[in-house]
């Protein structure tokens, strides 16, 4: 499992997500920008939980269209700024 707590900034991407997780949750209610995860997170076995990216923050996940995700479980979106894609946004 890979839980990502506390994050406010960081201007560029995240590594060690090239692997497999059983389950991967962001919950960074202080986030204040944005994190591209550039097409790294692939498989994720379990479920993928976005608790919060913050009021400002956000996840997008790729900006190249071929990009994969494979989520084995359950995808839970509950509060902040999540792309998929550049066309592909969720606000709550």
């Amino acid at each position: 499992m890979c839980e990502i707590i506390g994050f406010t900034t960081y201007n560029n991407s995240l590594n060690g997500c090239g692997q497999a997780f059983s389950n991967f949750v962001w919950n960074c209610p202080l986030q204040l920008s944005w994190v591209d995860l550039n097409s790294a997170l692939t498989n994720v076995t379990g479920d993928f939980t976005i608790t919060s990216t913050g009021l400002t923050g956000g996840l997008r996940l790729s900006k190249n269209p071929a990009s994969t995700l494979s989520v084995g479980g359950d995808f839970t979106f509950t509060a902040g700024n999540f792309l998929y894609l550049m066309e592909v946004i969720l606000h709550q």
